[in-house]
């Protein structure tokens, strides 16, 4: 596969994997904002003083469904747990099942080393994202938006909940190009889901 395109939900998801470079997290555990972007990235991640906050998120390249957390640098989530999460049947979200095809940036590569070895059980077939680019990047900037809008000067246990309600408005949204939401394309589309044991 390489050009992303994509016929049906679960052909293709893209994993994304990022640190904030305006949010962070006081020791108090306020979320804090600053306007000046942080220059942090996965791999510089250990060697900052700050407590970052860090996006989880996969999407569906067909229907744009996507499946997200935050965690923060002080909690770092494991990326294959996050996975499993996210591929399990879930009764607050839609977004589910086991993919063709999963894009990893080389960054997350790097960060999480072992990350292809561990996914050898999903038998799923492993791409780089075209251009260098990864998916979910509006998706992620929409969910920081939310944040800091809504939760910044608040304990950081308030705004876990946000990457779920970023989820469910992301699935009424209407698919480009069609006239369908999101998660109607998707549940229209789907075919068969393969759940994770």
């Amino acid at each position: 596969m390489n050009q992303y395109r994509t016929e049906y939900p679960n052909q293709l998801h893209q994993l994304s994997v990022s640190v904030s470079k305006n949010l962070y997290v006081t020791r108090a555990g306020i979320l804090k904002y600053q306007k000046k972007k942080m220059e942090v990235n996965l791999n510089r991640l250990k060697d900052s003083n700050r407590t970052h906050l860090i996006h989880y998120l996969i999407r569906d390249h067909t229907s744009g469904l996507f499946y997200a957390e935050i965690s923060t640098s002080e909690d770092v989530r494991n990326i294959d747990d996050f996975l499993y999460r996210a591929w399990c049947h879930k009764d607050d979200y839609s977004f589910q099942g086991i993919p063709e095809f999963l894009s990893i940036p080389k960054t997350v590569q790097a960060y999480c080393p072992d990350i292809l070895k561990d996914l050898d059980s999903y038998e799923i077939d492993i791409i780089e994202p075209k251009n260098g680019f990864h998916g979910g990047i509006g998706d992620t900037k929409n969910i920081e938006d939310i944040l800091k809008l809504l939760h910044v000067e608040k304990h950081i246990s308030e705004a876990y909940s946000v990457p779920q309600q970023a989820c469910e408005t992301n699935d009424k949204r209407q698919l480009r190009g069609t006239s369908f939401t999101k998660l109607e394309q998707w549940k229209k589309h789907v075919g068969q889901i393969r759940l994770p044991n």
